[in-house]
């Protein structure tokens, strides 16, 4: 692999050291004379120093005694092409190791690269929940990077599996890439956590990455995939695929008292460009219902939710608040793909008179298809409890068979100044179905009459391109009715749509997640296949051009998914390429930039051709 590592001469004075089942601790640590354990390596490493650790397994804690610095970062790194488990087996986390990759006090500068982390399963013989990695107290410019984490469980009520724990009161934390699985609890009231971040200290945790990681297989009890809770600010949760889970995707919570008062809030936070689905509570021992979120906002404030994909859960979005006094405020969820889950598209505001309210969050330019397949009647849009001042507008809702698209039942006639406009309305159901304060409209006229909403919206087939399991099956076909017909908005010059198309291509912003770029088009015929050499260090991407006209023709690639850029494009003369891409045959080009496990995920690492 190319690119990992940085280089002993980089730092004046730094250290390469090596770490094997077959070393021993009493040598000097080189490649000829490895260390035996990690506890060994972890006492020795200084500033600018890299610890390689070969392939079998560790039963230990690693746990770093010394700090980096922000020019000579310490690295403790899988030696490339190796696999190096740190097995919490026999391992028996206590006061002084709170998990198996520990980072505590004021520890930092640290990098953890492509370990397999597993099995920490404390059970009631000891109160501290099993982890996998734990990042506590001060620690700050921690980077967890492309570990695969799995197989953290309890049968213990009192105890809380985590993959990942970020704590105290943290900041600059990093997990990217790799993947959390098999975190569990047996207990029917119990709590597991993929990756959990929670602030109880007066000074928040702050500027903690969760980025390319896929989080699969949980069994959380009544807790969350990935949280966000209590004291924690500038947070960023991107390019993230979590699914088949018995509990929500994401969750931002405040108001649980898990922070001080007054400072109980997740808050200015990012939650862009994740793929969740395969979201239920339904076989989950504590509910037995369809209640789980994608992505949930239960007391969090000042967020952006923007081009996620969503799908299969029991509910897409859900903007509540479980707590009396506790108000979610201030979201934007923008440009998002939510389709086929359970009971709704998007839900907003208090479950009953007793909790929560949702307030001044804005719903624009996202595409809701055919929710509610359960036919419980929340159709694509729920509107409950103090549910105030919200705007929805230039969305596409494409109900299904039940056909309803907006509901505000009677019993939620507090909720009050919701708008909607310049949204866009389809089903090819016979039925018609809008609820407003009690009011039942059966036809889209008797709607806009009996709400007084949607001066500027449509009722008229979307004419999307495809079905939406195609990466852009639900993007606008040429002549469709939503083109150019979307209410102005402020900023929108600024932001790119679900697929990373200019928000703005047209005379006016469409209505939908996606963006009809004219000027930018998929070409028809184009085949492309993409294999990872050996060493992988490179990309051979094979295509066939079909009959299309390649002149004039651009090969693009993304690493995630919104911006792209040309590595080569093809004139009379053939193929000119960009650096670090070569021609080895008429259809073959070799990328050699070093992308790492990224590249395994094709969400990540996009190629497409297009037509300027």
């Amino acid at each position: 692999m190319v690119g990992l590592f940085v280089s002993c001469s980089a730092v004046s004075g730094a250290e390469t050291y090596y770490v094997t089942v077959s070393g021993s601790d009493g040598d000097s640590g080189s490649e000829t004379q490895p260390w035996r354990s990690l506890g060994k390596a972890a006492a020795a490493a200084r500033a600018g120093d890299i610890v390689l650790v070969g392939a079998g397994v560790y039963n230990e804690v690693l746990k770093p005694s010394r700090s980096g610095t922000v020019d000579a970062w310490i690295e403790f790194a899988a030696k490339p092409g190796e696999v190096a488990v740190i097995d919490g087996t026999g391992v028996k986390l206590d006061s002084s190791n709170k998990g198996l990759i520990f980072f505590g006090g004021d520890i930092s500068y640290i990098r953890v690269r492509a370990f397999e982390v597993r099995n920490a399963n404390n059970d009631r013989s000891t109160s501290r929940d099993p982890i996998g990695v734990a990042v506590r107290d001060d620690a700050h410019h921690i980077e967890v990077i492309d570990c695969r984490i799995h197989s953290i469980t309890t049968d213990s009520e009192d105890l809380t599996p985590k993959g990942v724990s970020i704590e105290g009161q943290a900041h600059d934390i990093t997990i990217r890439e790799g993947s959390v699985s098999m975190i569990s609890t047996s207990e029917s009231e119990g709590n597991a956590h993929a990756i959990a971040v929670y602030g109880e200290r007066s000074r928040p945790i702050d500027a903690v990455r969760i980025e390319a990681v896929e989080m699969f297989e949980l069994a959380l009890g009544t807790s969350e995939s990935l949280v966000f809770n209590g004291n924690v600010t500038n947070f960023t949760a991107v390019g993230n695929r979590i699914h088949d889970s018995n509990n929500i995707g994401i969750d931002v919570i405040g108001f649980e008292g898990v922070g001080p008062s007054g400072q109980d809030q997740a808050r200015n936070g990012l939650i862009a460009d994740n793929v969740v689905y395969n979201i239920s509570t339904l076989k989950n021992k504590a509910y037995e219902a369809f209640s789980a979120a994608g992505i949930y906002v239960d007391g969090g404030r000042d967020l952006v939710i923007e081009r996620n994909r969503v799908y299969n859960c029991d509910i897409g979005v859900e903007l509540a608040s479980e707590n009396s006094n506790g108000v979610t405020r201030g979201v934007v969820v923008r440009d998002n793909l939510v389709w086929r889950n359970a009971i709704g598209g998007i839900l907003l505001g208090g479950y009953d008179r007793r909790r929560g309210a949702t307030e001044d969050c804005i719903i624009a330019n996202n595409t809701f298809f055919e929710n509610d397949t359960q036919g419980v009647a929340l159709g694509e849009v729920n509107i409950r409890y103090r549910t105030n001042n919200n705007v929805f507008v230039n969305n596409i809702f494409n109900a299904g068979e039940q056909g309803y698209f907006v509901t505000l039942p009677k019993e939620f006639a507090d909720s009050k100044e919701n708008t909607f406009d310049g949204n866009g309305y389809f089903t090819s159901s016979r039925i018609l179905g809008w609820e407003w304060q009690g009011k039942w409209a059966s036809s889209w006229s008797a709607f806009k009459r009996i709400s007084q909403q949607e001066a500027a919206g449509v009722f008229e087939d979307p004419q999307f391109e495809s079905t939406p399991d195609k990466e852009i099956g639900l993007s606008l076909k040429s002549g469709s009715p939503m083109i150019d017909a979307g209410v102005a908005q402020s900023g929108a010059g600024d932001r790119v749509d679900v697929a990373g198309n200019s928000r703005l291509s047209g005379s006016a912003i469409d209505i939908g997640a996606f963006e009809f770029a004219s000027s930018v088009q998929p070409v028809a015929g184009c085949a492309l296949a993409i294999t990872e050499v050996a060493d992988r260090s490179a990309r051979a991407l094979s295509f066939v051009p079909g009959a299309a006209d390649l002149d004039g023709v651009q090969l693009q690639f993304s690493t995630d998914g919104r911006t792209w850029s040309s590595i080569a494009s093809y004139s009379a003369n053939g193929w000119t390429l960009t650096e670090g891409i070569r021609s080895e045959a008429t259809t073959l080009l070799i990328d050699s930039r070093p992308l790492g496990r990224v590249f395994n995920s094709l969400y990540l690492y996009l190629w497409k051709f297009v037509q300027v």
